[in-house]
This record gives structure tokens, C-alpha cells and sequence, in this order.
């Protein structure tokens, strides 16, 4: 067995892990390495097995630590519990690197490290272990590139990376990743464009590359991910245009590409999704209408088109989407009236149509938004008045934004907290 193999902990990290879990203790066997306070914290199952000699032995196969208030590293004598299956370190404050010898544990199938301080690369021993099928250490400092050959382990389904340091380019997916279900690499320094192989991955359901520094264009591919139920691309350095079979992938319920530099148009395939109901795609240099098709996403939720070029006027099919919850179109080139329909979302929470050439007045229908927390209609040429609304701020509505600057205002609002003027000055009131 491995209790015998000393404590990689520091000296004066009291606790760590000899205590309360007796973790590489020599005083007792490996399957009573329990929390003496937390009864289900520590090594939670035990299998039996025969030795060389055909003699029955007892051996750990899952060890539970999360959430022990374990400091100090991983001691490299884990590689010693070749039993294991499960690992799970999670909320603790490990730090240093993860030993090679993890690639020892032949038997592994899960390994969940969040939310420590580790640090180092990722050990390239652990593309050894043909049997893992889950790899989650998001909320660390590690660094290094993403061994290129982890996405090739035969029974992976999922990958969680999250938030740490990690560089350097995709690999390409020309392997064994039918199986992949879910990767997550957001928030690491990853960078290079995306390579056409991402298509290969027909099975993931969830995939995040956002804030990284990703260049070059979405590859047409991607559209090969007809199981995919959220992707998640924002703040990156993404160019190009939106792949126009994007109606492929009729799975899909959410897309973010917000805060890249994206151009061209809506694809009219897009509106074939009609599952979506998260698409977010602000904050980039897209240009064109707005689609009347736009009218066939009966559940959207959620709608970002802010900070982009958009010009012509709202549409009218609008008026078919009553699940908004968040439409945000701010700083177009918009024109014409606001749809009185957009009454009809009555779960609305924010509304924002500021920065636009919108004309007319705010529809008095907007009195029916009950559970409105934020409308903007700032910087556009509306007139008349939004004190319809001010009923509204004695139950949800905490912010209006309008035209309603101290001099010569365009509309009138007693109870807006954010007024523009005529030379688009503007401030809070």
C-alpha cells in the first residue's frame, strides 16, 4: 500500500494533510485515511483485491478531499494508490505543481482539483491514463501549454481548465475525441486562430474559449457541432464573419461572441435555431439590418446586438418574441419608432436602445413592464414624455436614461437618474 510514504506537506502548515484526514499517516492503512470531523471527507471507498500471492488486500479507490482545509502540494507518493479512480481535491489551498506520478494512477477515471492554488504545467504523464474520463482543475495559476495529446485519451468527456494561466495554441482534434461532451478553457492565455479541426468534436455539448487571445475567424467546421447546446467565444480577438451554415446546428441554445472583432452580417440560417435563447453577439464591427426573420426566435431570452453597426429600423416580427428577459441594441445606427410590442415580454428586466437615431416617443405600453429594472433610450430623437413610466420605480425600475438634459431637453422625465442633452452630454441627475 502507500501509507507508508511521507507527507509532502510543509512543515509549518499545520493541518495540511496528516490532519484531520491522517493522510500518508504510517499509523493507519490507507482505507482509514477518514476525517476524525467530517466522517464522508477523506478515503470514502475501499475495494478488495488479491496481491501476487493471492492474498486478500484492501485498497483505496476513491479519495475525497474537498473542502479539508488541506495546504501544502499533492505529495508525490499518490502515485503509490495505483487503485485510485476517483481524486477529488477541490476548495482547498494546494499549491505548488501536480507530480508526474499522477500518470501512475492507471486506473483513474476522475480527477477534480477546483478552486486551489496550483501552479506549474500540467504533467504530461497524465495522457498515460487511458481510463480518465473526467479533468477539472479550473481556478488554479497553471501555466504551460495544454499537453496536445490529453483530447486523445479514449474515454475523455470532459475537460475544465478554467481560469488559470495556460498558453499557447488549440491542438489539432484529428483524434480520438468523439466522445468529448464538454471542453471549458476560459480565462487563460490561450492564443493562435482556431484550428478547422474543432468541426471533429460532434459530440461536445459545451464549449468555452472565451477571454483568451484568439485570432483569425470562426472555421466553418464548427458547424459540424451539431450536438452543441452552448458556445462561448466572447473577449477574444475573433475576426471574420458570423460561418454562414450556422442553422446546422440545431441543437444550440446559446452563443456568445461579444467583444471581438467580427464582420459582416446575420446569416439567415442563424434563424433556424429556433431553440435559442441566449445570443449574444455585441461589441463587434457586424453591420446590415436587423432580419424581420428575427421574429422566428420565439424564445429568446437574452438579445445583444449592442456596439455594432446595425442600421434600418427594428423589426416589426419583434413583436413575436415575448420571452425577453435582456434586449440590449445600444450604440447602432437603428432608425424609426420603438415597437410598442416589446410590451408584451413581460418578464423584461432591461431594455437599453440608447445611442441610436430612434424617433418618436417611448410607447405608453411600456406602463405594462412591470418588472423592468433598467430602460435607456439616451442619445436618440425621441420626444415627448417618459413620466408614464415613473410608477414603475416603486416597484422593480431602478434606472431610466433619457434625453432630458436641463437644457432644452427632448423628452421629459421626473424621475430619470441619468439625463442627456442636446450635445450628448450627459450625466447623472
Amino acid at each position: 500500500g502507500g501509507g507508508g510514504g511521507g507527507s509532502s506537506t510543509d512543515d509549518d502548515d499545520d493541518g495540511g494533510w496528516n490532519d484531520p484526514c491522517h493522510f500518508l499517516s504510517t499509523q493507519k492503512h490507507e482505507c482509514d485515511w477518514i476525517s476524525d470531523t467530517f466522517p464522508k471527507k477523506g478515503v470514502s471507498k475501499c475495494i478488495i483485491r488479491r496481491d501476487v500471492d493471492g492474498n486478500e488486500e484492501r485498497v483505496p479507490s476513491a479519495l475525497h478531499l474537498s473542502s479539508n482545509n488541506l495546504k501544502g502540494s499533492i505529495p508525490i507518493e499518490i502515485g503509490l494508490l495505483t487503485s485510485l479512480k476517483e481524486i477529488l481535491l477541490s476548495f482547498n489551498g494546494l499549491r505548488g505543481s501536480i507530480p508526474e506520478t499522477l500518470g501512475m494512477l492507471v486506473n483513474l477515471r476522475r480527477f477534480i482539483v477546483d478552486e486551489n492554488n496550483l501552479s506549474g504545467s500540467i504533467p504530461h504523464s497524465i495522457v498515460k491514463l487511458v481510463d480518465l474520463e473526467m479533468i477539472q482543475i479550473p481556478g488554479s495559476d497553471l501555466s504551460g501549454s495544454i499537453p496536445p495529446t490529453i483530447f486523445n485519451l479514449p474515454k475523455l468527456l470532459s475537460i475544465n481548465l478554467e481560469r488559470n494561466n495556460l498558453s499557447g495554441t488549440l491542438p489539432d482534434f484529428t483524434g480520438n475525441q468523439v466522445n468529448i461532451l464538454s471542453i471549458r478553457l476560459s480565462t487563460n492565455q490561450l492564443n493562435g486562430t482556431l484550428p478547422w479541426s474543432l468541426g471533429n468534436l460532434v459530440q461536445t455539448q459545451l464549449l468555452t474559449l472565451d477571454n483568451n487571445q484568439f485570432t483569425g475567424s470562426i472555421p466553418p467546421s464548427i458547424t459540424n457541432l451539431t450536438q452543441v447546446i452552448a458556445i462561448v467565444m466572447n473577449d477574444n480577438q475573433i475576426t471574420g464573419n458570423i460561418p454562414t451554415d450556422i442553422g446546422k446546428m440545431r441543437s444550440i441554445r446559446s452563443v456568445s461572441t461579444f467583444n471581438n472583432n467580427m464582420t459582416g452580417t446575420i446569416p439567415s440560417s442563424l434563424f433556424k435555431l429556433t431553440d435559442i435563447y441566449s445570443l449574444n453577439i455585441g461589441n463587434n464591427q457586424l453591420s446590415g439590418t436587423i432580419p424581420t426573420e428575427l421574429g422566428l426566435l420565439t424564445k429568446l431570452q437574452i438579445l445583444d446586438l449592442s456596439n455594432n453597426n446595425f442600421s434600418g429600423s427594428i423589426p416589426d416580427e419583434i413583436e413575436n418574441i415575448t420571452t425577453f428577459f435582456l434586449l440590449s441594441l445600444l450604440q447602432n445606427q437603428l432608425t424609426g419608432v420603438i415597437p410598442k410590442s416589446l410590451a408584451h415580454s413581460s418578464n423584461l428586466r432591461v431594455l437599453d436602445l440608447s445611442s441610436n437615431r430612434l424617433i418618436r416617443n417611448v410607447p405608453l405600453e411600456f406602463k405594462m413592464l412591470g418588472d423592468l429594472q433598467i430602460l435607456n433610450v439616451y442619445n436618440n430623437d425621441l420626444t415627448g414624455e417618459v413620466n408614464i413610466l415613473c410608477p414603475l420605480t416603486e416597484n422593480n425600475l431602478d434606472s431610466i436614461g433619457a434625453d432630458c438634459g436641463e437644457i432644452s431637453p427632448e423628452v421629459f422625465c421626473q424621475c430619470c437618474n441619468f439625463c442627456c442633452d442636446r450635445e450628448d452630454f450627459c450625466s447623472f441627475v
